[in-house]
């Protein structure tokens, strides 16, 4: 399953994934997640703006083992959040419309929290 860079399955509404353990999900404006031998790509959260604005993503990423990255899909348009164990905040311009995060790993164990502080108008 080698979808770590084909933009069109990473984009696409389909989650194609494996995993002996995947719990947690969005919880309002937060998202938690902890994986262990999670293979593929998974929409872990999804949001709508009712017109552009910026949003402010504060999250933290501890990668055990494999690789992992968390991206947020716009349409067709793809921005990486992070792919490496970290914790920061991002800001990024979002246009009006849907808006999902997804996680795509490889064989990989992860804890994942993210909070949506800044211009969300209604999560789904």
């Amino acid at each position: 399953m080698d979808i770590w860079n084909d933009e069109q399955r990473l984009a696409s509404h389909v989650n194609r994934l494996r995993a002996l353990v995947m719990i947690g999900g969005q919880f309002g404006r937060k998202i938690k997640l902890r994986t262990g031998s999670f293979s593929g790509v998974k929409t872990i959260g999804a949001f709508w703006m009712n017109k552009d604005t910026s949003c402010r993503y504060d999250y933290e990423l501890l990668i055990k083992e494999g690789r992992a990255k968390i991206i947020i899909v716009r349409g067709r348009e793809l921005t990486n959040l992070t792919a490496e164990t970290s914790k920061g905040t991002r800001i990024v311009r979002m246009p009006k419309g849907w808006t999902r995060i997804r996680v795509v790993g490889e064989k990989t164990d992860i804890e994942f929290k993210m909070e949506l502080t800044k211009g969300i108008t209604d999560l789904e």
